[in-house]
């Protein structure tokens, strides 16, 4: 391996990223919307009212520290989080509203 001087070295800015999305996805199932705590900070930072990425729509998900020993960027001594994002909550509230709405419809 031969160094080169700073001015001629390359810099590499996609391998940790890369690598880290691929830890990601390889814990994802499949169509699950998974994203990592630097993309959620960003998402879920604007102060636009119709924001489709609003805190809201994100679940953070719990990852086995035996197997998840990745750190975060922000605070060096707790885990880099892991959020999916969920419309299936939204889903999952509205399911609820329409079975009740058809068993009231049902008992009248």
């Amino acid at each position: 391996m031969v160094a080169l001087p700073v001015e001629k070295a390359l810099i590499d800015i996609t391998c940790a990223s890369i690598s880290l999305t691929s830890k990601i996805a390889s814990v994802s199932t499949p169509n699950q919307v998974l994203v990592g705590e630097y993309v959620y900070d960003i998402v879920t930072s604007s102060s636009d009212q119709d924001n489709l990425f609003d805190k809201s729509k994100f679940v953070q998900i719990s990852l086995d520290p035996l197997k998840w020993k990745y750190l975060s960027q922000s605070d060096l001594e707790s885990l880099y989080h892991v959020y999916e994002f969920s419309n299936r909550l939204v889903d999952m509230f509205n399911n609820l509203i329409q079975n009740s709405n058809e068993i009231n419809d049902y008992g009248n």
